[in-house]
């Protein structure tokens, strides 16, 4: 029996000491990045443009989340129900007395708003830094920077009207520490939005 436990302990050393010195080795360390990333991808005026719908993309979570049956639809978050489309005297969206910040609904909505302004503000980011050594059309590199401008606006405006002062986030969140930002006062969020819809104009 003691004779089997020095064994196993050497093995367990053994296989400790080939993995550290397979872990360790210098080819394993810098390895490139296997899928695209901000730093390779975005060269052509073309990954810009399909940055900029995948910006666009996310603005299916508002109109069709999930394509259901109408149940998991945020439509009425900002759009409440009138009497042609009422449901029943039990919704949240309809009596007001059971809407709470942990319904669903107006969570889901809230972060789908904060991943459009994420999206924005990314493209906006890495347009900041790569734009000028890559479009030859201007007309599109204009156009292109509206509509992420656009976007992170709406993202604003919304925020503003459905929740009031929400965090007014317009930079890249890659830190931590930039995750946890104050909620905006007044009409920060609308004034942000109208500089957005308005810039270059």
């Amino acid at each position: 029996m003691l004779q089997i436990k020095k064994i196993s302990s050497l093995f367990a050393i053994l296989v400790l000491g080939v993995l550290l010195w397979v872990g360790c080795n210098k080819k394993n360390i810098d390895l490139k990045p296997s899928l695209p990333t901000d730093q390779n991808y975005f060269q052509t005026e073309q990954q810009f443009d399909q940055g900029v719908i995948g910006i666009y993309s996310k603005l299916v979570f508002f109109y069709n989340y999930r394509g259901g049956n109408g149940q998991d639809w945020l439509h009425d978050v900002r759009l409440l129900p009138d009497d042609d489309i009422t449901t029943n005297w039990l919704s949240p969206f309809e009596s007001f007395t059971t809407l709470q910040p942990s319904n669903k609904k107006v969570f889901d909505y809230y972060t789908f708003l904060y991943q459009l302004n994420a999206r924005a503000n990314n493209m906006l980011d890495v347009f900041h830094e790569k734009a000028d050594g890559v479009y030859d059309n201007l007309a599109l590199k204009d156009w292109n920077k509206g509509e992420m401008l656009f976007l992170r606006g709406y993202s604003h405006f919304q925020l503003w009207n459905l929740y009031g002062t929400a965090p007014l986030i317009n930079w890249r969140i890659d830190n931590d520490w930039l995750l946890y930002t104050h909620n905006s006062s007044g009409t920060q969020l609308l004034d942000q939005a109208i500089a957005d819809f308005t810039a270059g104009s």
